[in-house]
């Protein structure tokens, strides 16, 4: 175990200048931020889109073997709201199992998740501690499914630290209301030129460090810069989830019919 934290620690700086070479030509803000707010703020502010659609795969590597799943992710925005559809297509034994979260916007209201077990025809909320439980087998947990808003977490900039062409930024990003979550606060290193995530560390409530995920290919799409891989890698297993991001498009439309929950069983 310390064997495999003190790698990941390691390496989180190489990471970070290699990731920062393949978007040397965006612009970055002339004023620098003036806090870690700001800094989130701008992250916020990266994705302009009204509903994005996309494919994702995760491969899951554990015992020696990789276990892989491929969904399809629909996201869309409402005033005071994001609505988030993922829907399962492989392998046949999870085909047609769907997850369903509202994200709002007030801190006061709590995220609303409902899964689909098409199996045993079954439509679960998840809420409390079940936010807390692992996600399709994966190094996620069913928390890392929901956005957390601004107002969601304090933010606090510790550090700048040079990455190649441009500058992250590391913010310290605690949660107000951590009584869901198996986190107490996260380090998230920031590009500042593109305003997108590279690294985020995850800390649980007695400051252990839980996960550790990294971000790469950024691609601009539609105007829009996007990562097209992420990569978890979790402290307390030897296992790796590695998700890959494609067919990504912008302002298709969505109905507002495919955020419906009672559509979960069709």
């Amino acid at each position: 175990m310390n064997e495999r934290l003190n790698h990941v620690l390691r390496t989180g700086c190489a990471v970070l200048g290699l990731l920062s070479a393949s978007a040397q030509a965006a612009p970055e803000y002339e004023t620098p931020p003036a806090d870690g707010r700001e800094v989130s703020r701008r992250v916020e502010a990266v994705d302009t889109s009204r509903d994005r659609r996309q494919v994702i795969t995760i491969l899951v590597e554990r015992d020696g073997k990789t276990l892989k799943r491929v969904l399809e992710s629909d996201s869309k925005r409402y005033d005071g709201v994001r609505k988030d559809l993922m829907r399962f297509q492989a392998p046949t034994d999870v085909r047609g199992v769907k997850y369903l979260t509202f994200n709002y916007e007030d801190p006061a209201r709590h995220d609303d998740m409902w899964v689909f077990m098409p199996a045993n025809n079954l439509l679960r909320r998840i809420s409390g501690n079940g936010m807390r439980g692992v996600f399709m087998r994966s190094d996620l947990y069913n928390e890392d499914l929901r956005k957390r808003e601004l107002d969601d977490d304090t933010h606090r900039l510790l550090r700048t630290e040079p990455c190649l062409e441009t500058r992250c930024y590391v913010v310290e990003r605690r949660l107000k209301d951590d009584s869901e979550s198996n986190y107490g606060r996260r380090l998230v290193w920031v590009r500042g030129d593109i305003w997108l995530p590279v690294r985020i560390e995850y800390y649980d409530k007695q400051d252990r460090l839980l996960k550790v995920d990294e971000y790469s290919g950024f691609e601009e799409i539609q105007g829009i810069w996007m990562r097209t891989r992420m990569d978890v890698t979790s402290m307390r297993r030897d296992s790796h989830t590695t998700l890959l991001f494609s067919d990504i498009r912008f302002d298709q439309g969505l109905s507002d019919d495919l955020f419906l929950q009672a559509r979960l069983r069709r």
